[in-house]
C-alpha cells in the first residue's frame, strides 16, 4: 500500500473536493497534496452546494412566500435536484439516499423540514416542480452524441434507466429491495428519467416582479406512524406513505374553464371605468400541462381539478402584452383512498391582455388598477385537501 500512497491520497482529494467539499477547491497540477487558496478556485471561493439563501430561508417563509430569497433558492435546489437525478444509479432508489445526505445539511444550516425532497415552510412554492424535456445539449453530453448530427425524435421517448436488480440476481447476489412508494406530490415519485428532468415551475422573471402572491394555504404533513407535523428521524430517507394537507382554490376540469375565464373577462369590461379606452381591450390566454407521466395523456384527466397555488400580475411599458396575469398550480385526482387526492401534474396559465395604454407616467396606477380584478371567478371553490 504504501507504493500507492500518493494515488490513494489524489483520489481522495479529488472526492472530497468534488462530492464532500463544501467549496470547489481545485487540485493543483503541480502536486497532488497542495491546497490552493479557495479563494482564486473556479468559483471564487463561493460555496457550491451550501447557497447564502439557505440561511435567509427560514426568515423569508414568515414574511411572504413570494419573498425573492425564496424563489431564488427553490430554483437553484432544484438544479441540485436535477444534478442528482442525472447521476446514472445502480437502481432508482439510490437518489434517495445521495439526497439525503445534502437535505440535512440545509435542514441544519436553514432549520428547514424536509419533506420527500421539498420543504415544510415554502410547500406551496416547493410544490410547483413540473416534468420536461431535458435541452438538446445536455442530451448530447449525456449520451455522448456527437455534434454535428441532429438529435433524433425518439431520443425524446421516456427511456426509464433500468433497474439492475435482475442482473444481481443472475449473478447470484441478493437482489436489493424495490423501491420504496414515494407520495405523488414528491419528485421522487417520477422514476429516473434519462432525457426529462424536474425544473421549477416559477424559475423565468417571475422572480422580478414585485406584484406577485403566492397562495399560502393552512399546511399539514404527516408520516405513517407518527403525530401530524412531526417529522421522525428518518424522514430524510423514508417517506412512503407521507401525507400533506392544504386549503386552496379548486376547480372541476370538466367546468369548462375557457368558458368560465371569457365570462369573467367580459365581466371586467363591462364593470371597467367609464373611460370607453379602458373597455376596449383584447385579451387571450395561454395554458401550459406539465403531466407528471410525460408518455401519458397530454391533457388533463376529466375527474382531475385545479388547484390554484400561485398567481402572479405583470405590468410593463414595452411590448404587445401589456398586462398579464400568471397562475400556477396542481392538477389533481381523486386518490384511491375517498377523501385523498393524488397528483398528476401542474399547470400555468396566462391571461395576456392588450391594447391598454401603459406608459411610466401611469405604469404604478395601471398596476394598482388591474391588481383588483380577478380573473379567477366565483366557481372556484375554496376547501381543504388530502394529498397522498
Amino acid at each position: 500500500m504504501s507504493r500507492h500512497k500518493t494515488f490513494i491520497r489524489q483520489c481522495s482529494h479529488h472526492f472530497y473536493d468534488e462530492l464532500l467539499g463544501p467549496n470547489a477547491v481545485p487540485v493543483s497540477t503541480i502536486s497532488p497534496v497542495t491546497i490552493i487558496d479557495p479563494k482564486r478556485g473556479r468559483d471564487q471561493g463561493k460555496s457550491r452546494y451550501f447557497l447564502d439563501s439557505v440561511y435567509e430561508i427560514h426568515a423569508a417563509s414568515v414574511i411572504s412566500l413570494s419573498y425573492p430569497t425564496i424563489l431564488s433558492f427553490l430554483t437553484d435546489w432544484w438544479i441540485i435536484v436535477n444534478k442528482y437525478l442525472s447521476r446514472n444509479f445502480s437502481f432508482e432508489k439510490d437518489r434517495i439516499v445521495a439526497s439525503a445526505g445534502i437535505a440535512r445539511a440545509f435542514s441544519y444550516l436553514g432549520r428547514l423540514t424536509y419533506l420527500a425532497g421539498l420543504w415544510n415552510e415554502i410547500l406551496p412554492a416547493a410544490l410547483l416542480w413540473y416534468v420536461d424535456k431535458k435541452p438538446s445539449w445536455l442530451i448530447r453530453i449525456e449520451n455522448l452524441i456527437p455534434n454535428g448530427n441532429p438529435v433524433p425524435y425518439s431520443i425524446w421517448t421516456p427511456e426509464i434507466i433500468a433497474d439492475k436488480s435482475a442482473e444481481s440476481a443472475a449473478e447470484g447476489k441478493t437482489a436489493p429491495l424495490p423501491p420504496p412508494n414515494p407520495p405523488s406530490w414528491s419528485w421522487f415519485s417520477i422514476p429516473m428519467y434519462k432525457y426529462y428532468q424536474t425544473p421549477f415551475l416559477l424559475a423565468d422573471n417571475s422572480l422580478f416582479i414585485r406584484s406577485k402572491a403566492l397562495n399560502s394555504p393552512h399546511l399539514g404533513f404527516q408520516f405513517p406512524g407518527h403525530a401530524a407535523r412531526h417529522a421522525p428521524d428518518t424522514a430524510a430517507h423514508e417517506f412512503s406513505g407521507a401525507q400533506i394537507t392544504l386549503e386552496t382554490s379548486v376547480l372541476p376540469v370538466k367546468s369548462n374553464w375557457p368558458a368560465d375565464l371569457a365570462a369573467q373577462m367580459q365581466d371586467i369590461a363591462s364593470n371597467s371605468s367609464a373611460v370607453p379606452a379602458d373597455r376596449r381591450f383584447r385579451w387571450d390566454p395561454e395554458l401550459e400541462y406539465y403531466p407528471d407521466d410525460p408518455a401519458g395523456r397530454a391533457s388533463p384527466p376529466r375527474d382531475a381539478v385545479y388547484g390554484l397555488l400561485s398567481e402572479v400580475q405583470v405590468v410593463r411599458t414595452a411590448g404587445a402584452k401589456n398586462i398579464q396575469r400568471r397562475l400556477a398550480g396542481l392538477m389533481l385526482v381523486p386518490g384511491l383512498i375517498k377523501g385523498t387526492w393524488r397528483r398528476v401534474g401542474v399547470w400555468k396559465l396566462r391571461v395576456n391582455v392588450r391594447d391598454v395604454l401603459v406608459d411610466a407616467g401611469n405604469i404604478e396606477g395601471v398596476a394598482e388598477k388591474w391588481a383588483g380584478k380577478r380573473v379567477v371567478s366565483g366557481k372556484w371553490e375554496r376547501v381543504v385537501l388530502r394529498i397522498v
